[in-house]
């Protein structure tokens, strides 16, 4: 049983007469995806608009598809990219992250959510 001791300096003392000792095999495990982390740090060009072109050049973050980002996930298929330059402004988000942003020219220099099918390595 767990008691608290206390002392006239504002300091209190726990005193436990019982542990409970687990194993990590006995604890609760949260199934993760295999994620391939060969991607993360790796330049990339981003495609996008019409015709399909080289909207962007960045690096990639993440490609956890739990990760949230904005106001989304990124989900399966989909990764985080930091763009170092943009190409064409007017390209649109194919996966907007938040309500303010639909065009790579507002994001400018920053993370966004893409397509691996439109990620070029």
């Amino acid at each position: 049983m767990n008691e608290l001791k206390g002392s006239q300096d504002g300091v209190y003392l726990l005193s436990v007469s019982s542990f409970i000792f687990l194993s990590l095999s006995q604890l609760p495990v949260k199934e993760v995806a295999n994620v391939v982390n060969e991607y993360i740090g790796k330049e990339c060009d981003l495609h996008g608009g019409w015709p399909l072109r080289v909207v962007a050049r960045g690096i990639m973050q993440d490609i956890d598809p739990n990760t949230e980002f904005g106001n989304r996930r990124l989900e399966e298929g989909n990764f985080k990219v930091h763009m170092n330059v943009v190409y064409d402004g007017g390209a649109v988000l194919p996966l907007p992250h938040d309500d303010w942003r639909s065009k790579l020219g507002e994001v400018a220099q920053g993370s966004v959510i893409w397509p691996k099918e439109l990620l070029m390595l």
